[in-house]
């Protein structure tokens, strides 16, 4: 809530800081950006960067990683917030899903849409447009057939760059491990895996189990 986010910063200056950047996830899926942007003018006492990194999960956790970097060599706050609105788009997340239920369920696609794609078994790839907002990078049948089109489209991205990356999982450790030995193969040294875990449980209600998520963040 916004009472929570001005008493969070509250906290903060108390601990005897003046600036905070807050790496939001994209302000078109979440109320996080505007809270913050919000609270930031109800106080005084720190001068907050509100940034909407237009994405979600680990590709906006990746940009907070980055961020973090930029502090201990010795950016100055302006130019953190500059470099950060500068890398927006250089940051990346796409995800498998395994049933499209949980996405009926949380009313992101309607009942008869659910219907037809479990009767088909058909399962998407979705990612973030540069509105911050989800959209279908196709539609597949199958396991094996989803993980080789997750795979493809990562590596589309990535490829002529060095590459941070993160990977999460809906209750689906192997497949995880499986894809991320698949896409260090593709990649090779110009990729480091950062992060690579179960994915949290808020996430997880609109996704259910099965999913497959790689993020990817270039030119760190």
């Amino acid at each position: 809530s916004l009472q929570e986010v001005i008493d969070k910063l509250g906290e903060i200056a108390d601990a005897g800081f003046d600036k905070v950047i807050a790496v939001c996830i994209s302000s078109g899926l979440s109320g996080t950006w505007n809270a913050v942007r919000l609270a930031s003018l109800q106080q005084e006492r720190v001068e907050v960067f509100a940034y909407d990194t237009r994405n979600i999960s680990v590709a906006s956790g990746l940009l907070g990683i980055w961020a973090s970097h930029k502090v201990s060599q010795g950016l100055s706050f302006s130019e953190i917030c500059r470099a950060l609105e500068e890398k927006t788009f250089s940051s990346k997340v796409m995800f498998y899903m395994d049933s499209l239920e949980y996405l009926k369920r949380g009313g992101r696609i309607g009942t008869v849409t659910s219907m037809i794609g479990q009767a088909l078994k058909i399962r998407p790839i979705i990612s973030c447009n540069k509105q911050g907002i989800y959209y279908t990078v196709s539609l597949i049948r199958g396991l094996k057939k989803g993980k080789q089109k997750l795979l493809s489209e990562m590596v589309k991205f990535c490829k002529g760059h060095r590459v941070w990356l993160g990977l999460g999982h809906g209750a689906a450790a192997e497949e995880l491990q499986e894809m991320a030995e698949m896409v260090i193969e593709e990649l090779g040294s110009s990729a480091e895996i950062l992060y690579g875990k179960q994915i949290a449980a808020t996430l997880a209600l609109n996704t259910g189990p099965g999913l497959i998520g790689v993020a990817a963040l270039l030119d760190p």
